[in-house]
């Protein structure tokens, strides 16, 4: 067998090339510290490795939604505290204004009061997070959820008297309208053009030309729920088995509902002559806007306005007070069961936090042993393929220097 002199250089110069590439890959995931960079390296550990990685941005994913979650329930949960803190306030109120120690000026100064607290509380029904997001309007999250009726949003609510959710009715100034009311009787009016008679209470509102709202015989105005009845915002913190937000999902562990409707959390009541106010989340039956704590304390302050003398004339157990305050404690009763209900949404998103950072922990124990580089066996690996580079280079200065020129010397 015939070895050419150019057969052997060309065969040194490949030994020297390889030495080299292998040096050159063996500095590079030094570097970088992985023993994966491409699918080249290793494509069955690339494979896994790309899954893991994308179970790990998963799981970070939840985490962000669970922090975000977090942070909705905590501005709920201190809401719902200033509303309780207020609230106390307004049933201190009323109890001082149902003294018959009270005269007709000191009740009207409790009135006044009770009025700049109810304002208050408005503004905290419509609290908004950082978003701009109202906390308390279901999954209708862009509309404040109490707002003043006014002529331009009453149809909105609904009028008439054909369907469960018709709350009002716009009279015509001709027409006649029987309302069974909700405590058992019924009553029979003709409301004028400006006017809308509820449906449940028969109560009578007259629009404000001024400021376009519907007001009682007081001038006060009415205040109605126009957030979301039926729907609320959810959040995902963990997988779950399709990974799909669909309708089998419904009450589903790996999301956490962070809104709530002001309907069920300020006051929806069931009111009969024989049974006491207590909630009723069933809207068909009672509309979420009447009934509303805000509607409870402007009866309220006009009761107080109205008391000239002693408690046992103007506010015994047959004036309308007693029930207004027992409204109150019931509201007072809701508001800390949804508290109580927030506060257990806070615990499993603590909870679910912990399991994700143990699991995330655990994949990205298997992530680093498929992809990093042990750089103990890096670093012999090199030493070695740089004595063979050396080796490899030293060979071909030998071999370069042979020639028939030299032998026939």
């Amino acid at each position: 067998m015939r070895i050419s002199t150019p057969q052997l250089n060309y065969n040194s110069m490949e030994g020297v090339r390889k030495h080299a590439e292998n040096l050159y890959d063996i500095q590079q995931k030094l570097s970088s510290g992985q023993r994966v960079s491409t699918p080249g390296d290793d494509p069955v550990a690339a494979s896994r490795i790309y899954r893991i990685d994308k179970s790990i941005k998963q799981m970070d994913q939840y985490n962000v939604n669970a922090d975000f979650a977090k942070s909705r329930l905590d501005l709920e949960d201190a809401t719902l505290g200033d509303f309780t803190d207020v609230m106390q306030r307004v049933r201190e109120l009323g109890l001082l204004g149902m003294s018959d120690t009270q005269n007709s000026a000191g009740r009207k100064a409790i009135a006044a009061e009770m009025r700049g607290l109810l304002e208050n509380l408005k503004s905290i029904a419509n609290t908004q997070d950082s978003n701009g997001e109202f906390i308390l309007s279901g999954d209708k999250s862009d509309v404040a959820p109490y707002q003043p009726v006014t002529l331009n949003n009453v149809e909105s609510i609904g009028t008439g008297l054909t369907t469960p959710k018709a709350y009002f009715t716009k009279g015509d100034g001709a027409t006649p309208v029987t309302v069974n009311k909700i405590d058992g009787t019924s009553i029979t009016v003709t409301p004028a053009v400006n006017e809308i008679i509820d449906n449940f209470n028969g109560k009578t509102y007259t629009l404000n030309a001024t400021t376009n709202a519907y007001e009682d015989s007081a001038q006060q105005p009415l205040f109605a729920y126009f957030g979301a009845t039926a729907g609320s915002r959810f959040v995902q913190i963990a997988p779950d088995d399709d990974n799909i937000d669909n309708g089998q999902d419904v009450g589903d562990a790996s999301r956490v509902r962070v809104s709530d409707q002001g309907a069920r959390t300020f006051g929806n009541y069931t009111k009969t002559s024989s049974t006491p106010w207590a909630p009723d989340y069933d809207l068909k039956k009672n509309p979420q806007l009447n009934y509303n704590i805000f509607d409870t304390l402007r009866e309220m302050a006009n009761q107080l306005d109205t008391g000239t003398t002693g408690a046992p004339n103007v506010f015994g157990n047959d004036s309308k007070m007693d029930e207004l305050m027992s409204e109150v404690d019931t509201t007072l009763d809701a508001v800390a069961g949804v508290r109580t209900d927030v506060g257990t949404r806070l615990q499993r998103i603590d909870m679910q936090y912990d399991m994700n950072q143990d699991f995330k922990g655990g994949l990205t124990e298997n992530l680093s042993n498929l992809r990093d580089q042990d750089m103990v066996t890096g670093i012999s690996d090199y030493q070695k393929t740089l004595s063979g580079l050396q080796m490899a280079q030293l060979t071909y200065s030998k071999i370069s220097e042979l020639s028939l020129f030299n032998y026939l010397r």
